[in-house]
Formats: structure tokens, C-alpha cells, sequence
């Protein structure tokens, strides 16, 4: 506010402070005296020559700049308030000067405040997006979550996973909330999913224990309670998605799935929302994934004497042909999986094989597997073209170089690829032409590995079509002896 001060005789009365002289006489004041104290108010008792105490604690040299510096600016300040006197051309410039000198450092101090606000509004956004989206809008307590005895003991169990704490489900367990991933496209491709009748309703739903885990979320043995008895399914969570567009690929590439009609291929029961993202509903697969069995059997399928291969090769080579076979299927549907793997793949009761994870797991890849990152992406390197981890490709030709993996996978009964090698090296051995080394297995005959090696054809045109890898298969099976199916060792 300002400030009145009674006229004297011989000067005329101030009618406010707040006058363009001495507002920019004060700017000058606080810039001479250059100290770090607050600056002052311009009071009647300010004009006087009276110095302002100093602080014992500040040095000589200070002591005496200031004190001149003070001296100069009361000097201004009461030739700029006595009447009559003008300023010369090179105090207004200087008092311009100060003026505008602080208007742009106070414009500038606001525009590098804002800069970093938005820089750790930025940070924060993105370390939000990098973590698990949970929210309490989908609680865990709204499932019917179950224990089931009675048929613990028949169902594979995956490695790392105790029991007595499979069945205990927290708000970390993977089911994720889609935060608000809502928009007319959604609403839309959830009518049509409705209408093809793949939508389960969450009552319908019970959840019992967590059987699989990778990257993408948990995979649960559960039920659907039909109007005729209970179904025992595998419920399949999806934590990667963060935005509207992730959630629209999810439901296309779902409602694409939901066609296929392959017996090598797994099929989809459908799925269930409700509040929360999608959980996929798939029938249960009693058998395990192709790599737990290999390794269960390791004992018969791994052959050290010829009496032993013809049994093991029907066998091991059996699977890899109905792996191609759904493979080969999926091609036909313009469908790439981009991450074919014997973890990836599952036996169901009587036997067949069924092509597994294909398409949700586009961005997301199982980390017991992955020591690497790529892009801030986590990448099964050791199963994956070099076309795709340097150029981010994929297409049959990739799937079929993870299909020579897969065979190989098999025929070693579940041995890692490039073990113990970093996959930076791996990435980098097998840019020089290096591949995998032929199993020991003699089951693994030459024109098995002259297959699996044909997969893996440093230019992905001279790989071969899943088409020729089934009649390859096919071929020597009827050539070395009857298939032996795997229903005769699972049962």
C-alpha cells in the first residue's frame, strides 16, 4: 500500500511512493547494495542518510563496498525526490536498465521453473507406466477364489511357485485394473464380443491356484460354473496393458483367436472384464507345456543305444510335427506368434499338442528366459532371429527360425539353447554364422538336424515354410517307423 509523508517547507508533499522514481530507485538500491537480505520497504525514515547497521560477521572489503554502494543510492534517491531536478540521460538509461534487467530475470526464472516441472511431471509419468497398474476397483475379493485338494496332486505345477502359497492371492498376484481405459471403440468391440457370446461373466468365475507365471501376467487353474457342472479352465492374466490402444489390439487379436479352429491349436474359451483388464479363458491342459514333458521324460526319450531311438524319435519327432502343424495353420491366418517355444506349447489329455500364448504375448516375453534388455523390452534372444532383435521383425520366416529352437528344445529334452552364454554374446556368435550344437541324442538323426538346421538360414528367405516343415515331418516319420502317440505315455 502506499504511503503518505507530511510536506516540510521547503519541499513539496509526496503524493504516493509508489511513483516511477522511486520504485526504480529502489530496484537500483537493492541492485548496489547487492546483499543477500531481503529488499527494503521505501518508508519516510528510508530517505534519511542514516546507514543501515551492517552484520559485525561481514568482512571489510564488504563492509566498504556496501557502504559507497548505500551513499550512491541515497544520493539518487533524494535528488530524484527533490522538485525541480531533472536526470540526465545516463541515470534514466541505467534506471531502464535495472528495470529490464530484472523483468527478464524474473521471466526467466518462471520459464525454468516450468521447464522443470514438466520434466519431473514426465519422469513420473513414464516410472508410472513402467510399474504394474493395480487399482482397488478390481478387487481380488469380487472372484470367487477357491481351494481345491482334490486335484492338486494331478496338476503340473510350475518350478519356483510353492504350493502352500499358490492359492493365496494379493493385489501383486497380476490382476491388473485397466485405470480408466475406456472409449467408444472399446465399448464397441466389447458389444461384438458379447454378441459372439466370449464374454464370461465374472460370477461364473472361480480362481484357485496359480499354476504358470511369466512376464505377461499368471495363468490360474480355475472353473466356469455352467447351468450342467463345473469346467476346469486355465485363466491367463494380462498386466501390459497401459493405454486404450494396447486394450483395443487386445480385444481384436481376441476376437481373431476365438475363430480358430485348428486341433493343434489352443483354443479360447473367451474372456472376462468387469471392471478389470481382460482375463483369458482357455481349456486346462492337464499334460503341462512340451517342455516340462520332455524333461519328465527325459530318461526313455534321451537315447544312448539304438535299440532305444526308434520309440524316442517317434515320439520327440511326433511333437514337432504337430507343432508345424499348428504353425502352418496360424500362417495361413496371417497370424505371427514371435515367441514359439516349447514352454510355449501344451499337451492336453490325450495327447495332441496344441500351439499356445500366440499373439498376446506380442510385447511381452517370459523373464526366466531373458537376461537382457532390449529397448526397454524384455526378449527371449535365444529362441529369436537375429532379423528380429536387430530390426524389430516378424514373420513366418522369424517363427520358423524359433521353430528350429523348439525341435531342438525337444530332441535335448529341455535343454537351454546357448547355456551359460550371455545373450549379447549369443546375439553375436550367431551374426558370425554360429548355431546350436547337434544334440547328443541319437534319436536326433542326420535328416532331423539337416531339418533344424534349415531353420535357421542366416537369410530368412532360405528358410523353409512351415507348409514344407509338415511334409518334411510327415515324410520321415512314415519313413523310419509308426508314430507312437503320446497318449500312450502322458495316460
Amino acid at each position: 500500500s502506499s504511503t503518505s509523508v507530511s510536506p516540510s517547507p521547503t519541499t513539496k508533499p509526496f503524493t504516493s511512493l509508489t511513483s516511477p522514481h522511486i520504485f526504480t530507485s529502489t530496484l537500483l538500491y537493492s541492485s548496489l547494495t547487492n546483499t543477500a537480505t531481503t529488499t527494503p520497504v521505501v518508508t519516510s525514515s528510508s530517505l534519511s542518510t542514516k546507514p543501515t547497521r551492517i552484520s559485525s560477521s561481514t568482512s571489510p572489503i564488504t563492509k566498504s563496498v556496501w557502504t559507497t554502494s548505500q551513499k550512491e543510492a541515497d544520493s539518487l534517491v533524494t535528488r530524484l525526490s527533490s522538485p525541480g531536478v531533472k536526470t540526465s540521460s545516463r541515470e534514466t538509461a541505467a534506471i531502464i536498465g535495472v528495470g529490464v534487467a530484472g523483468t527478464v530475470l524474473g521471466i526467466t526464472a518462471i520459464l525454468v521453473l516450468v521447464v522443470l516441472i514438466y520434466i519431473i511431471k514426465r519422469r513420473y509419468i513414464k516410472s508410472c507406466r513402467s510399474q504394474s497398474r493395480i487399482n482397488n476397483n478390481f478387487p481380488l475379493q469380487e472372484l470367487t477364489l477357491i481351494h481345491d485338494t482334490d486335484t492338486e496332486a494331478s496338476v503340473p505345477h510350475s518350478p519356483g511357485i510353492p504350493r502352500n502359497e499358490a492359492n493365496i492371492m494379493t493385489a501383486e498376484s497380476g490382476l491388473d485394473d485397466l485405470g480408466g481405459i475406456e472409449n467408444d471403440n472399446i465399448e464397441h468391440l466389447k458389444t461384438d464380443l458379447d454378441r459372439k457370446g466370449m464374454i464370461v461373466p465374472k460370477q461364473l468365475l472361480e480362481l484357485s491356484s496359480v499354476v504358470g507365471q511369466g512376464e505377461s501376467g499368471l495363468v490360474y487353474r480355475g472353473y466356469i460354473n455352467y447351468a450342467s457342472g463345473k469346467k476346469i479352465v486355465a485363466v491367463k492374466t494380462c498386466k501390459a496393458l497401459s493405454w486404450a490402444s494396447d486394450m483395443e489390439r487386445l480385444m481384436k487379436e481376441v476376437s481373431v483367436m476365438f475363430s480358430f479352429r485348428h486341433c493343434n491349436i489352443m483354443p479360447l474359451i473367451g474372456v472376462c472384464f468387469d471392471k478389470g483388464a481382460p482375463l483369458i479363458i482357455m481349456p486346462f491342459m492337464t499334460g503341462g507345456t512340451v517342455l516340462e514333458y520332455v524333461r519328465r521324460h527325459k530318461e526313455s526319450l534321451h537315447c544312448t543305444s539304438t535299440s532305444e531311438v526308434k520309440t524316442a524319435m517317434n515320439t520327440c519327432l511326433g511333437m514337432c510335427l504337430q507343432i508345424s502343424k499348428g504353425m502352418a495353420y496360424l500362417t495361413d491366418q496371417r497370424f505371427v506368434h514371435r515367441d514359439l517355444a516349447a514352454r510355449n506349447c501344451m499337451i492336453d489329455r490325450n495327447g495332441v499338442v496344441k500351439v499356445a500364448d500366440f499373439g498376446l504375448t506380442e510385447d511381452v516375453y517370459n523373464t526366466k528366459y531373458l537376461s537382457v534388455e532390449v529397448s526397454e523390452e524384455r526378449l527371449p534372444i535365444r529362441w529369436m532371429a537375429p532379423e528380429s532383435i536387430e530390426s524389430n521383425m516378424f514373420n513366418e520366416k522369424t517363427d520358423v527360425w524359433s521353430y528350429g529352437v523348439t525341435c531342438w528344445e525337444i530332441f535335448t529334452c529341455g535343454g537351454v539353447p546357448y547355456a551359460g552364454i550371455h545373450p549379447m554374446i549369443v546375439l553375436r556368435e550367431v551374426r558370425s554364422g554360429k548355431r546350436l550344437e547337434r544334440p547328443s541324442n541319437l534319436a536326433c538323426c542326420d535328416e532331423i538336424w539337416d531339418m533344424m538346421e534349415s531353420c535357421w538360414a542366416g537369410h530368412p528367405i532360405q528358410r523353409p515354410k512351415f507348409v514344407s516343415l509338415t511334409k518334411l515331418s510327415s515324410g520321415l516319420l512314415e519313413k523310419h517307423s509308426d508314430y507312437t502317440k503320446l497318449t500312450h505315455v502322458i495316460i
